[in-house]
């Protein structure tokens, strides 16, 4: 299995899907495109798996994310996108999520048999989906699946910017 050692999030709108501009461990570039259905999919494992069951008061449990989420946003660093000019382009199939504890894990399959996948720690799984929100919000995909949590004058900072986070 190849690591994703770094990774550009994109929307495009001729393909109208999310786009993953991927530098793999063996220095292969790979875009993977991702369908709106999967990525509500994937977004929605995610954030269930982010809920901190702990909390019996879900006003401190939406504050707690949202400064988790402010907190990660605070740590990003513009850098320069993946190049990803005249990568394999391959539509993702499936995304297995494994998680231990904070760490997660994204493996990425796609019909050629292959498979990628993106480790992310705690704060990195909340930068990650704070940059696919992004995405989401340029694609003007309206979705019921982020939670009240995800501030759009927040998000949008890197709209706003327009400069590549990872």
């Amino acid at each position: 299995m190849s690591n994703i050692s770094r990774v550009t999030v994109t929307y495009s709108e001729a393909e109208d899907r999310i786009e993953l501009a991927c530098e793999i461990d063996s220095g292969e570039t790979r875009v993977l495109m991702l369908t709106r259905r999967l990525c509500d999919r994937l977004v929605e494992a995610i954030l269930t798996r982010l809920d901190r069951p702990g909390s019996r008061d879900p006003l401190a449990g939406r504050a707690i994310e949202a400064w988790a989420l402010s907190a990660a946003r605070a740590e990003l660093v513009p850098e320069n996108p993946v190049r990803a000019d005249g990568a394999f382009r391959s539509l993702v199939s499936s995304v297995d999520i494994r998680q231990d504890g904070e760490y997660f894990q994204l493996l990425f399959r796609w019909h050629e048999n292959g498979e990628a996948a993106l480790n992310l720690d705690a704060v990195f799984v909340r930068q990650w989906l704070s940059i696919v929100h992004d995405a989401y919000l340029r694609a003007a995909w309206h979705s019921g699946i982020w939670p009240e949590w995800f501030d759009p004058a927040l998000a949008g900072q890197a709209l706003r910017s327009g400069r590549a986070l990872h």
